[in-house]
């Protein structure tokens, strides 16, 4: 069995969410440009016919995702009440693991 790291998005596409938060001033914005971008994540795998092409191309996935995933967590944060901060972010992250664990049951097709 693997261990996942799903809540921590890579550090080169936080910052990058960061500079797009500090340059949109919005929170909405950057959550839309992290969406925008994060659709084409998997386009990639059309190209990997190797173990190396696996290898390389991990990284730009990875990023294209933890930029929607770094804009999600900072509107999370930033709409939450003074003092919640830690009970909003257990709840997006049992949120985040369950859609996870869904996605991985709709997967097997065993429903």
């Amino acid at each position: 069995m693997a261990i996942q790291c799903e809540s921590l998005p890579p550090h080169r596409a936080s910052v990058f969410s960061l500079w797009l938060a500090l340059q949109a001033r919005r929170t909405q914005v950057v959550a839309l440009v992290g969406t925008i971008i994060t659709v084409p994540q998997m386009i990639p795998l059309a190209f990997i016919h190797s173990p190396a092409w696996a290898v390389i191309l991990a990284a730009p996935i990875g990023m294209m995702g933890g930029i929607a995933a770094g804009a999600y967590f900072d509107l999370a944060i930033r709409s939450c009440p003074p003092g919640l901060q830690g009970t909003l972010m257990m709840l997006v992250d049992g949120f985040l693991i369950l859609s996870a664990r869904g996605g991985d049951l709709l997967g097997r097709g065993s429903i």
